[in-house]
């Protein structure tokens, strides 16, 4: 049986590589599924019936898209270019090592300043209205979680992260039935992929001092997956002027495996270097909305509102298992459900130009004592501004503007290396956190 020392000390963050996160909306779900949405804080998505993202927010209101008669198929696509900013300042980090004769010493390294790059995030959509008209039909592809996320390898918080990377794809098809003039039904399949990377330092233990950026060794882990899973949807007009819609998509598990590899450790500690299978399950949450649209016929202006309910307390404890048979190692994440809640408006200026506008507050599932750097998380408030211009009958463009206010948060974060031998180290990551996030996004949409 391999030697344990290293494993046990990285294994909590191998947990976290194969379950990474991004604040990008509530937990790492990424809200930019659709730019008409988005410009509106995607308030009362699952009922506005406006546009094809629809398909992912709520599939039953692909009824409502056929309202004008003048198509059979459309087709959208959208770019968001999310820019995160954010800073960590070293608060008191620490390392206590043989080599420091068990006194917790200050970490050596620098601060951290933007660690994640702007990222792109498509989506693309296309729907279809069957004959009898009372039957649609609509297929997606779009990243519904993502991350990433490098910091410098001499970091102060370098023993925590130093890389960590989430990709998702996935691709859905739905069927929506009018059941009635004012009640649709919807429903389809999820088929998701993840693949997962993350990177680590490991301290030294036996420079005396304390450990340095020069003498760390390395940690890489990396896995994927695919899995599925499935949604139900249903929109109802109360009247002529408000529609209300509900909406589940079930949380996916996915069972990553990958491989986990320690390198850089020299003299005594080369025989901890090496590479073994690992695997453990990544349990995405389950999705619940409620929202309504307000839109009175002959007025230009339009109002919406969403709730919607993210079941992130199924990621309570996280088991990573090896494949050369060592015990597994347990991690407890301890994410709290939470949720968003949604205002948005439009207002049609003329029937080719439309204004909107939408402010959003988002709950962290994070919670302070378990915080760490791969997740700096805390409760935000999005301002969001977008509009729509049609430029003929078949194509409109649509634009949107997101600023994300992120509430200061810290980081305080105990990780322990080569447990249960003579070099039992352990290091202490502790951070302040100031952050913001920023989304520009265009969109097209056609008609045929």
């Amino acid at each position: 049986m391999r030697v344990l020392g290293v494993i046990a000390a990285v294994s909590t963050t191998l947990a976290v590589a194969l379950s990474p996160d991004e604040a990008l909306a509530s937990g790492f779900f990424i809200d930019q599924q659709s730019v008409v949405g988005l410009g509106r804080a995607d308030a009362g998505d699952v009922a506005a019936a406006a546009d094809l993202g629809t398909i992912f927010f709520n599939p039953a209101g692909l009824s409502s898209l056929w309202d004008d008669g003048s198509a059979r198929s459309r087709f959208a696509v959208g770019l968001s270019l999310i820019v995160p900013q954010s800073d960590l300042a070293d608060t008191g980090s620490t390392a206590a090592t043989p080599g420091t004769l068990g006194a917790a010493v200050p970490s050596r390294g620098s601060n951290a300043s933007d660690p994640s790059d702007p990222t792109p995030v498509l989506s693309a959509y296309y729907a279809r209205r069957l004959r009898g008209d009372r039957l649609s039909l609509g297929f997606r592809v779009n990243s519904p979680f993502g991350l990433a996320a490098q910091y410098d390898a001499d970091w102060f918080g370098r023993y925590d992260s130093t890389r960590a990377e989430l990709t998702t794809l996935s691709v859905g098809s739905v069927l929506a039935y009018e059941l009635s003039d004012t009640v649709t039904l919807a429903g389809g399949l999820d088929v998701e992929y993840a693949d997962s990377k993350l990177g680590s330092a490991i301290p030294n233990p036996l420079v005396p001092g304390g450990p340095t950026p020069a003498t760390d060794g390395r940690f890489e882990a990396e896995g994927d997956d695919w899995s599925t899973g499935a949604n139900v949807g249903l929109l109802a007009h109360l009247g002529a002027s408000t529609r209300v819609g509900v909406h589940y998509r079930s949380g996916i598990e996915h069972d990553i495996s990958g491989s986990a590899t320690t390198a850089g450790l020299t003299g005594p500690l080369a025989p901890f270097n090496g590479t073994v299978g690992a695997k453990t399950k990544l349990k995405l949450p389950s999705i619940v909305s409620a929202g309504i649209a307000y839109d009175r016929p002959g007025s230009n202006f339009a109002l919406y509102g969403d709730y919607t309910h993210y079941g992130w307390g199924t990621l309570q404890t996280i088991a990573v298992e090896f494949a050369d048979g060592s015990p597994p190692v347990v991690r407890t994440p301890s994410y709290r459900d939470s949720y968003t809640v949604a205002v948005g408006f439009d207002y049609r200026f003329t029937p080719q130009f439309t204004l909107r506008g939408g402010l959003k507050h988002d709950q962290s599932p994070t919670q302070d004592a378990y915080r760490d750097t791969t997740f700096a998380d805390d409760d935000r408030f999005w301002i969001t501004i977008g509009g729509s211009l049609r430029r003929s009958d078949r194509m409109t463009i649509d634009f949107a503007v997101v600023h994300v206010l992120v509430d200061d948060t810290s980081v305080d974060v105990t990780r322990t290396f080569f447990a249960g031998t003579p070099l039992a180290s352990k290091t202490t990551t502790r951070a302040s956190v100031t952050s913001v996030v920023d989304t520009l996004a265009v969109g097209f949409r056609f008609d045929f």
